[in-house]
């Protein structure tokens, strides 16, 4: 290629590795530096005991599935194979009541219908509403980054599906701008009468780590509808499968990715990104540094606070972060429980 830049890149996650496999698939000199023995971060298979592997973070994988990645990658051929799951979920209470969740909208509603009748349909509404929302986020997620991008797409779509007769009264304007930029919390209680329903879907919402009283979270409950869109799948293998094919895939087009290599510091010089340095002392010039690290981690600790514009460190200082804790249960069994 004619504008071959050599790209280091920090951690290997599945979003980096997302980027390094695009990158070295153009022809990029490509190299993916990550601290731990295995790739993957949150989407990660490893053993445990006994011979088992488990998924360590990451189990049922939806939002993929509303990309062009696995279509224009094609990474079958490097080992990942998705498995449906039908129903994805299954929500008991202790009053001995369930609800189970089919990607089928109707089988869905109605096991909700035998909890309240009156949510069954409230469900419904929730989930049409939310997907003509999730359809402009999407294909926001298909554009090049750009100022004012998210509000002006966003809107675009909302308008189009209103003009077609399309969208719900109570998602638009100022009411969808409450909704999404509020707690999920609220929104849940100003829709559904059961707590069970309230509790099922507050759960599923809580996976991405705000909790429900989090400010600005509306839209993660709205996400419940791509359930139901793309339904949930899960690689042949283990979560981490999708990591480890695309550091297959990363490899087979020249890329290198490195394990037990932690880098230790981004270089920087006249206000950009020159490379970087490992925790061995390894120095590696670059002509683009991307990082899959948290943004903390990235800015404050790899960058510096030193060599931040002005004002940039303080608005990282009072970003709002999640609490990003749980507490999974894996068990090996012979038979359904």
């Amino acid at each position: 290629m004619t504008n071959r830049k050599r790209i280091a890149i920090v951690g290997a996650g599945h979003n980096a590795l997302v980027s390094a496999a695009y990158l070295a698939r153009e022809g990029h000199d490509v190299t993916v530096y990550e601290r731990r023995p295995r790739v993957g971060g949150a989407v990660n298979t490893e053993p445990m005991w006994d011979g088992y592997r488990v998924d360590t973070c990451s189990v049922m994988h939806i939002l993929i599935h509303k990309t062009p990645v696995l279509r224009e990658l094609d990474l079958a051929p490097f080992g990942l194979e998705y498995m449906d799951m039908d129903p994805w979920g299954f929500a008991p209470f202790p009053d001995g009541s369930h609800i189970v969740f089919y990607r089928d909208l109707d089988r869905t509603c109605r096991s909700i219908a035998a909890i309240s009748e009156r949510d069954a349909e409230a469900y419904r509404a929730f989930v049409l509403k939310w997907h003509k929302f999730n359809q402009g986020v999407f294909d926001l997620f298909a554009q090049s980054p750009a100022p004012g991008a998210a509000v002006g797409t966003i809107a675009r779509h909302t308008a189009a599906q209103q003009m077609r007769g399309g969208v719900d009264p109570s998602m638009t304007g100022l009411h969808l701008l409450r909704q999404v930029l509020g707690s999920y919390r609220k929104m849940l209680d100003e829709t559904f009468t059961s707590p069970q329903v309230r509790a099922a879907v507050a759960w599923m919402a809580a996976q991405s780590g705000p909790p429900p009283s989090e400010i600005g979270a509306g839209a993660l409950a709205g996400a419940h509808s791509l359930y139901h869109d793309v339904g949930a799948k899960r690689p042949r293998g283990g979560s981490g499968m999708l990591s480890a094919a695309l550091a297959r895939y990363v490899e087979h087009h020249g890329g290198t990715v490195r394990c037990d290599a932690p880098a230790r510091r981004i270089l920087t010089s006249g206000g950009r990104a020159r490379g970087i340095e490992l925790e061995d002392g390894e120095r590696v010039e670059a002509d683009v540094v991307v990082s899959g690290a948290h943004v903390h981690t990235t800015m404050l600790d790899l960058v510096g606070r030193e060599n931040l514009p002005a004002g940039l460190a303080g608005r990282l200082d009072s970003l709002s972060l999640g609490n990003g804790i749980g507490m999974t249960v894996r068990c090996a069994v012979d038979d359904l429980p």
